[in-house]
C-alpha cells in the first residue's frame, strides 16, 4: 500500500533492508535451475478487470563465473546452479517495476503484476565479451495478472518486455553521473531499483540501450477465470471453532515509519483510517465492548504457550498501538450470530522493534474466521509466513483472507494457500498493483459492509464492491482459493 498517490510500497530502509534480506536470500535453497519456482495449476482466480495469464519467453542473463562454463556443467555443478539461479531471480525481480510502470502500461494497455511463481529451462550458455562472464539463454515459463481488456477476443498477445541483461551492472548503466533518471526521484537506491524501474522516464539512457536491455517478445495467454463464487457462508456464520461468534480482525499499518515506537502517529493516514472505520462501524449500529489505545506488549509478558483464550490477561505499556473491539447481533438466515471485529493499528515493519502486531497477527490466524490487512506488503515481507516463523495455518478452519496493500498477488498467493494444505479452507482476495492509503478506510468498509448486512454475497460482488470504493483504479484485485468452494443459496 501506498502512501496517498505517492509512489511508496513502503519505507526506503525497508525496500533496502528486505531486498537484500529476503527477496534474494531465499532462492538459495534450490538445488537445480529444473526445480525453480514451480507453477501451482491448482488455485483458481477471478477479478472483475484483472485476469491471470500465462506469460512465456525466451531471455538472456549475464553472469560472473572465473571457470569455463557449459550447459552441461550448469545443470550439474549445485554451486554454480546456485549462482545463475540468483542471478536470474534478481533479473526476472525487474518485472514488478517493468509491468507497474505507467509508461509500459500505456505500451501494453494495463499495467501488470507478475506472479509469485515459475519455472526456467535452460537452453544454452556461451562466452559473454566481458572478461568472467558467460551469457545463459533460458525459456521462462510463469503467471501475470493484467487487466482483461488488453486481450479483447484474441486468445493470447504478443507484448514487448525490457529486461536488463546483467542485473549486476544496470543500476550503475542507469545513472547520469550523481542523477537516477531511470527510477524513482525519492526511491532511488540500487536496492529499490527493480521496483521503480521505468526505461522510458525523461531522459534515461536505457530506452535505447538494446546491448543492455533488449527488446525481448512475450506471449501472455489468458487463464480461465471462476466465473460465480461464494465464500463459504455455512462456515462463517456457523460453528467455525468459535460457537455462535464470527470473529474478523482488520489490522491496519503504519503508513509513515514511527519516529518513537513508544508513540502514536496520529497524523498517519493509517490511524485515520482506523478512526474512520471505527466511528463507521458504531453508526451502523456496532458497540465498543474493548478498547486500548497507545499501547504495546511485550513478547516476554505473552503466555509461553501462546494459546490463550480471546480475553488473555497480561501487561501491557504505553506504546503507538491501538485495538478496538466492536460488537453486534446479526442473523443471517434466521439464525443469530455474535458479530466482533477488532481493529488493530500497529507497526506492521517485520523489522520494528515493536512486536505487538506479530502477536495479534498469529492469534488471528489461529482464531479469525476474516482477517483484512491494510497496510504496506513490505515486498513480500510484512506478512511473510516464512519471516513470521509460521510453518502451518489450521487445515480444519475456513477462512477468508483479505490482503489490501502493494501488489498482493505477488507475495502472498500461493504461499499461504501451502501452508492450509490447499484451498479446501482458505480464499483470499488480493491486489494486483499498488494501493493507497488514503482509499484504506473505503476498501475496508466496503469489504465489511459484507457481514454487517450479514447477507450472501457473491465473491464477483464484493471484489467488485471493493475496486468501486478506490479512487483512480482499477487495482487488479482478485480471489484466488474459490473454485472448490460448496456453498449456494
Amino acid at each position: 500500500m501506498k502512501k496517498s498517490k505517492k509512489e511508496t510500497s513502503s519505507s526506503k530502509s525497508l525496500i533496502a533492508s528486505t531486498a537484500r534480506t529476503y527477496a534474494f536470500k531465499s532462492i538459495l535453497l534450490f538445488a537445480t535451475l529444473f526445480m525453480v519456482f514451480p507453477i501451482s495449476s491448482s488455485f483458481s482466480y477471478y477479478g472483475r478487470y484483472a485476469t491471470e495469464a500465462k506469460l512465456t519467453f525466451k531471455a538472456e542473463v549475464e553472469f560472473f563465473s572465473k571457470k569455463r562454463v557449459t550447459l552441461k556443467l550448469v545443470k550439474s555443478d549445485k554451486r554454480l546452479n546456485r549462482h545463475i539461479h540468483k542471478v536470474i531471480k534478481k533479473q526476472v525481480e525487474h518485472l514488478m517495476g517493468y509491468f507497474q510502470s505507467s509508461s509500459v502500461g500505456k505500451i501494453i494497455g494495463s499495467k501488470g503484476s507478475p506472479g509469485e511463481e515459475f519455472t526456467i529451462d535452460t537452453l544454452s550458455v556461451k562466452k559473454s565479451r566481458s572478461k568472467n562472464n558467460w551469457v545463459l539463454t533460458y525459456f521462462f515459463d510463469g503467471k501475470a495478472a493484467f487487466e482483461k481488456k488488453v486481450f479483447g477476443s484474441k486468445k493470447s498477445i504478443q507484448i514487448p518486455l525490457r529486461l536488463p541483461k546483467n542485473p549486476k551492472t544496470i543500476y550503475k548503466l542507469s545513472k547520469k553521473g550523481t542523477k537516477t533518471p531511470c527510477t524513482d526521484e525519492e526511491y532511488n537506491s540500487q536496492e529499490d531499483f527493480f521496483y521503480f524501474w521505468d526505461i522510458y522516464k525523461k531522459g534515461c539512457p536505457l530506452k535505447k540501450d538494446f546491448k543492455n536491455v533488449p527488446l525481448i517478445t512475450a506471449s501472455l495467454k489468458p487463464l480461465k477465470n471462476t466465473r460465480w463464487s461464494y465464500p463459504e457462508y455455512d462456515k462463517i456464520y456457523g460453528d467455525n471453532g468459535n460457537g455462535r461468534d464470527l470473529i474478523i480482525y482488520t489490522f491496519f499499518g503504519y503508513m509513515d515509519s514511527l519516529k518513537d515506537t513508544d508513540r502514536p502517529n496520529r497524523k498517519d493516514e493509517s490511524y485515520q483510517a482506523y478512526q474512520k472505520v471505527k466511528k463507521t462501524l458504531i453508526k451502523r449500529g456496532m458497540k465498543v465492548v474493548r478498547q486500548e489505545d497507545s499501547f504495546r506488549i511485550y513478547p516476554e509478558d505473552v503466555p509461553y504457550s501462546k494459546r490463550f483464550s480471546e480475553n488473555e490477561d497480561f501487561d501491557i505499556y504505553d506504546g503507538a498501538n491501538y485495538i478496538s473491539t466492536l460488537s453486534k447481533k446479526i442473523r443471517f438466515r434466521g439464525k443469530s450470530i455474535n458479530l466482533k471485529i477488532n481493529l488493530i493499528l500497529a507497526d506492521t515493519d517485520i523489522n520494528s522493534e515493536d512486536e505487538t502486531f506479530h502477536h495479534y497477527y498469529e492469534k488471528a490466524l489461529r482464531n479469525a474466521d476474516i482477517i483484512e490487512y491494510e497496510g504496506h506488503s513490505g515486498l513480500g515481507a510484512n506478512l511473510s509466513l516464512k519471516k513470521l516463523d509460521i510453518k502451518r495455518l489450521n487445515k480444519k478452519k475456513y477462512q477468508l483472507y483479505f490482503f489490501n496493500a502493494c501488489s498482493t498477488y505477488k507475495y502472498f498467493n500461493n504461499e499461504y494457500l501451502k501452508a492450509k494444505g490447499g484451498s479446501e479452507n482458505l480464499d483470499i482476495i488480493l491486489s494486483g498493483l499498488p494501493t493507497y492509503g488514503d482509499s484504506a478506510s473505503n476498501n475496508s468498509l466496503a469489504f465489511l459492509e459484507t457481514f454487517l448486512e450479514a447477507k450472501s454475497l457473491t465473491f464477483q460482488t464484493i471484489v467488485s464492491r471493493i475496486e468501486d470504493s478506490s479512487d483512480g483504479g482499477p487495482y487488479l484485485y482478485s480471489v484466488v482459493g474459490d473454485h472448490d468452494n460448496t456453498w449456494k443459496p
